[in-house]
């Protein structure tokens, strides 16, 4: 015998067999789009210049809009303003480095914060750092070289955890007495290289 609830002669059962379960939707985030206009261009964007008709009839069969991720006028990093899009705050923003690591499939542990780094090269000028490549062009060997030797280290009590993502970029994990997020805006860089 047949539940009369789930009956084919139940309105309301019938109903919700015949509606779908789910609607399905694509989301094309055109992010960095946005362009200035060149006299080469007879003072039009890139964009506005170019020949776009799968774009065109995207843009014609769907909607369309602008997105201000905080309030017009304040330009957040992508990161944080795709964030947004999804209705998370800006308080829930775990960063970069987390979000990267995700991607990676690098396990992060609670007690570490995490962060998106690459090498660059730096040369002194009076008693300052300053750069003079970011990502230095080297050789897979040469990369591979650098990673290993930053790949785990410690100083004082924060240990220090990289593991290369493709190249020269990697996820610095760091373990101990920092806490998210950690900027290092204002603070001196001291000297230090691993063991």
């Amino acid at each position: 015998m047949r539940d009369k609830k789930n009956s084919d002669t139940n309105p309301a059962w019938l109903l919700a067999r015949q509606r779908p379960c789910c609607k399905r939707c694509v989301l094309i985030l055109l992010d960095g789009l946005g362009d200035r206009s060149h006299q080469s261009l007879d003072h039009l964007t890139p964009l506005q210049a170019a020949t776009t008709p799968n774009l065109d009839r995207i843009a014609a069969i769907g909607s369309n809009g602008l997105f201000h991720a905080a309030r017009p006028g304040m330009a957040l990093p992508s990161e944080n303003a795709h964030f947004a899009m999804f209705g998370y705050s800006q308080k829930e923003f775990p960063g970069r480095g987390l979000l990267e690591s995700l991607g990676a499939e690098i396990a992060v542990a609670p007690s570490e914060v995490a962060l998106l780094a690459h090498f660059v090269s730096l040369e002194e000028k009076n008693n300052i750092l300053v750069l003079r490549e970011d990502r230095p062009s080297v050789n897979a060997k040469e990369a591979a070289s650098l990673t290993q030797t930053i790949s785990s280290f410690n100083e004082g009590d924060i240990s220090f955890r990289y593991t290369p993502t493709r190249h020269l970029d990697g996820i610095l994990a760091m373990d101990g007495l920092v806490s998210p997020p950690h900027h290092g805006l204002g603070l001196p860089c001291g000297r230090s290289a691993p063991d």
